[in-house]
C-alpha cells in the first residue's frame, strides 16, 4: 500500500434512505473520503462510498439499498476487499448504475486524465437483487472503469450476479489482473441493448491510454470479451457459461476480431461449457433471488483454473489446491 497515512474503513454499513423524490434531491454518499463533495466538482450522489484519497483500505463494509453507484474510487494505493454490496434503487435521475466504479477524481491543474495505480479489487460479494420486496428494482453493472488510466491493478476472487453489460469491465488498463472472479447473469431486468454479465478488458477509457501486460485468467462468466488488439491483453483458462448471450467469447486472434458461441475448448484453454449456470453451482435460483456460487461436484469449472499467476486463496480466504478452479471459491470445500 506504499508509505505515509493509511485510511482503513471497514466494518460499516449503509442501509434505507427515504423516497424517491428524496433521493434524487437531499442524497447524499454514505462514506466521502477525499476532497468534499463540491470541490470534487460533484453533487449529491445517494450512493454508498465515495473513495477519493490514496493509501485507503476500504474493507468488510455493507453497502445496500442505495441509488446510484455503491463504491466510487478514484486514487492510488487502494484496497478495496470483503465488502459486500446488493440491491440498488432506480432513483430515477438518469445516472447509470454501479457496484464498485472507477472515476475521473479530481485533476491536477493542465491534467487530461489521471495516472491511479496500485489498487487490489479483491472478494467482494456484488448481487444485484437479494431483497424480494425491493420497491424500485433496476440494473446494477458489477466493477468497472470507463475513465482515468491505471496501472498495477488487481481484481481477484469477486462475485459479481447482475444483468448489466459489464459485470467486470475495465479499459487503459496496465500490468494488471482479472483473475478468479465469477459473474454470473440473473436475467430478472431488462437492459436496453444489453443481455447478461461479462468479464471485459477494452481498449481506452475516454482520456486514457491502450490497454496493455494484463492478463485475464481463472474466471467464470456469462460472457468475456477482449476487445483491444494489443497482444500484450490476454486470456487464459477462463470458463464461459453458455445460456442466453451471443456470443459467449469476443477476443481479437491476428487483429482480427472473432465472435465465438459454441460449446468447446479455445485457445490458451479457454472453455465454453454446455451445461448452463445450473451445471456448475451448488444453487442458482433467480426466481427466488437464492444463490450459492460455490461448485457443484463435476462442474466443468473444476480443474479448468491454473495456478500458475492466480490467487492462491479463494474469496473465503481458503487455500487453493488441484484440482485448480475458475471462478472465486475453490475446490472441494
Amino acid at each position: 500500500m506504499g508509505d505515509g497515512l493509511v485510511w482503513a474503513l471497514s466494518g460499516g454499513g449503509i442501509g434505507r434512505s427515504g423516497g424517491a423524490c428524496g433521493w434524487i434531491h437531499k442524497g447524499s454518499s454514505g462514506w466521502w473520503i477525499g476532497l468534499s463533495a463540491c470541490e470534487a466538482g460533484t453533487g449529491s450522489t445517494g450512493g454508498g462510498a465515495v473513495l477519493f484519497a490514496s493509501q485507503l483500505v476500504f474493507s468488510n463494509n455493507q453497502v445496500d439499498h442505495f441509488g446510484d453507484d455503491g463504491v466510487d474510487f478514484a486514487a492510488s494505493n487502494l484496497a478495496i476487499t470483503k465488502n459486500n454490496v446488493h440491491d440498488n434503487l432506480n432513483i430515477g435521475d438518469g445516472n447509470h448504475e454501479d457496484a464498485m466504479q472507477g472515476q475521473i477524481g479530481v485533476l491536477a491543474p493542465g491534467a487530461t486524465v489521471n495516472l491511479l495505480q496500485n489498487i487490489l479489487i479483491d472478494s467482494n460479494l456484488i448481487i444485484r437483487q437479494t431483497d424480494p420486496e425491493l420497491s424500485f428494482p433496476t440494473y446494477l453493472q458489477g466493477i468497472s472503469a470507463f475513465d482515468a488510466d491505471w496501472t498495477n491493478i488487481s481484481v481477484t476472487n469477486n462475485v459479481v450476479i447482475t444483468t448489466a453489460c459489464w459485470g467486470i469491465a475495465f479499459s487503459s488498463i496496465h500490468n494488471g489482473l482479472i483473475a478468479n472472479n465469477t459473474v454470473v447473469a440473473d436475467n430478472l431486468v431488462t437492459v436496453p441493448g444489453c443481455v447478461g454479465a461479462n468479464v471485459s478488458v477494452g481498449d481506452k477509457t475516454h482520456a486514457g491510454a491502450s490497454s496493455n501486460n494484463t492478463v485475464v485468467r481463472n474466471n467464470l462468466t456469462s460472457q468475456l470479451e477482449i476487445t483491444t488488439p494489443a497482444s500484450s491483453v490476454t486470456a487464459d483458462h477462463n470458463v464461459i457459461i453458455l445460456g442466453n448471450v451471443s456470443p459467449e467469447l469476443i477476443w481479437y486472434v491476428n487483429g482480427a476480431v472473432q465472435y465465438l458461441g459454441k460449446p468447446g475448448t479455445y485457445t490458451n484453454s479457454n472453455i465454453i461449457d454446455s451445461g448452463g449456470a445450473k451445471s456448475e453451482f451448488v444453487n442458482f435460483n433467480p426466481s427466488t433471488l437464492t444463490y450459492n456460487l460455490m461448485l457443484k461436484a463435476g462442474a466443468p469449472a473444476i480443474g479448468a483454473g491454473t495456478a500458475a499467476g492466480a490467487p492462491t486463496v479463494d474469496i473465503l480466504g481458503a487455500a487453493r489446491a488441484a484440482p485448480y478452479t475458475a471462478g472465486a471459491y475453490g475446490y472441494p470445500r
